[in-house]
């Protein structure tokens, strides 16, 4: 819980409606009054590290799209042919994803467990650069796929998500 006053609750929320997804985290603001509710994005500290997404696949995810999209960056994710045929259809939902802030470095490095990048991915991520974003790389780490955002400075930052096929991650950087 966030904050109490009479009229409304205030929690800081990392569950997603009523499954065991975890996303990140955000504000969900309770009125009193009305019963209703409302969720707004929580800009997030970059030093603070934070874990959120899909649990439980080891290996199969792909990254297959990076672009600069209004003040972020837009990730895109789909499903491995060779992983098809252990699930029902493609894997609706992002990898569990750890985003740690690297003051050596300068760059914000998600970390996307059970997921490797499309080739094509790769080299079109080093051309990547505008707004606060200075550069970008993605590189494998075992069956992680590692992307770092290099920044002109820490930004505080928020990420938002799509289901479905393909799901959408996106990086919202602070101004």
């Amino acid at each position: 819980m966030q904050s109490v006053s009479p009229s409304a609750i205030q929690f800081v929320c990392h569950g997603y409606n009523d499954t065991p997804f975890i996303a990140f985290p955000y504000l969900l603001i309770y009125d009193v009054a009305s019963g209703t509710k409302e969720e707004h994005n929580l800009p997030h500290p970059p030093g603070q590290a934070v874990e959120f997404g899909g649990w439980g696949i080891e290996k199969g995810q792909l990254v297959t799209l990076i672009e600069l999209a209004q003040g972020g960056v837009r990730i895109q994710f789909g499903t491995a042919k060779e992983t098809l045929p252990a699930y029902p259809g493609p894997i609706p939902y992002i990898p569990h994803t750890a985003a740690q802030w690297s003051s050596e470095r300068g760059a914000l490095t998600l970390r996307f467990r059970g997921t490797e990048p499309v080739p094509a991915v790769v080299e079109e991520v080093a051309t990547l650069a505008g707004g606060c974003l200075r550069s970008a790389s993605l590189n494998c780490d075992g069956n992680d796929a590692l992307l770092s955002l290099y920044l002109d400075q820490p930004r505080e930052y928020y990420i938002t998500h799509t289901y479905g096929d393909p799901c959408t991650m996106t990086v919202h950087f602070a101004q």
